[in-house]
């Protein structure tokens, strides 16, 4: 019952996640999603994708020695390169996720 009105009050259920919005004390607006903060969804997103069709890479190459990344766009070339960095920008991004679920718990609405 008390649940029922702070989530008519404060939130929505989508997908089985409780999702609310928080407000930052810098007045942005947060999506606070299943206990994460993700204050930029797309870049979220994107940099996730990217490292998922990396680490596919790296598992690609520990089992079959196949490199797929090197197999579609040449050895080293600059794009072969430029899909390398992105995968690893994207992983140390992701990093920041470690902080964003154990900060989540302390912002209060």
């Amino acid at each position: 019952m008390i649940f029922s009105a702070w989530l008519n009050t404060y939130g929505k259920i989508r997908n089985n996640v409780i999702v609310h919005s928080v407000h930052g004390s810098s007045g942005k607006s947060f999506c606070r999603l299943g206990g994460v903060m993700m204050a930029n969804r797309g870049l979220d997103y994107t940099a996730l994708v990217i490292a998922v069709i990396g680490a596919v890479n790296w598992g690609l190459i520990g089992i079959f020695r196949l490199d797929l990344v090197k197999w579609i766009f040449g050895d080293m070339t600059w794009i072969s390169r430029l899909i390398y960095v992105l995968v690893g920008l994207s992983g140390l991004y992701l990093l920041s996720f470690f902080g964003r679920v154990g900060s989540s718990d302390e912002v209060h609405a």
